[in-house]
């Protein structure tokens, strides 16, 4: 299997051929490129006679003026969705509002129901503290009579303790 086996790969490769083990690839497109030397007597030939040119394409106009109709279409359609989008924001300010006002004309009543509510507790509660201050005082009204009336016991001499100054040691 070498260069010289025309049934190896090695060997087609190397001769140039192809064959059942080394087909060609389909999506190639195959040409044949041949040369051929010009004779002297076809070099000398003068040239046919030559096509006059054609009229050179003119040239475009400007884009200037093309920029300008762009530009004043651009600027009206800019001008529409300003209108539009401010009326629609007008929309939603309106639907705002009449949403606002709903829920204002809901949550009144609640507020009203619960200031009347906060109003009983707190009426309540002064209530019980007046009631609770009036049984502090009568307690203490009732013990300051009673250590009126019970005798002064003496009270005990309380000795004290001499303290002693630190030992220092040497």
């Amino acid at each position: 299997m070498g260069k010289g086996d025309q049934k190896t790969r090695r060997g087609k490769l190397f001769s140039g051929s192809f064959g059942v083990l080394r087909p060609r690839k389909k999506n190639r497109p195959f040409s044949v490129v041949t040369t051929t030397k010009k004779t002297a007597s076809e070099a000398e030939k003068p040239k046919a006679a030559s096509k006059p040119k054609a009229d050179p394409k003119p040239k475009p106009e400007p884009v200037a003026e093309e920029t300008k109709t762009i530009l004043e279409e651009v600027e009206s359609i800019v001008e529409k969705v300003k209108e539009k989008a401010e009326a629609i924001a007008e929309k939603v300010e309106e639907k705002a509002e009449a949403i606002a006002e709903k829920v204002e004309e809901k949550v009144e009543p609640v507020v009203e129901k619960v200031r009347d509510k906060a109003e009983d507790l707190v009426d309540k509660v002064e209530e019980k503290v007046e009631a609770v201050a009036e049984k502090v005082k009568e307690k203490v009204e009732a013990r300051s009579a009673a250590k009126k009336t019970a005798p002064k016991k003496p009270a005990a001499k309380k000795e004290t303790a001499k303290k002693e100054p630190p030992k220092e040691e040497a």
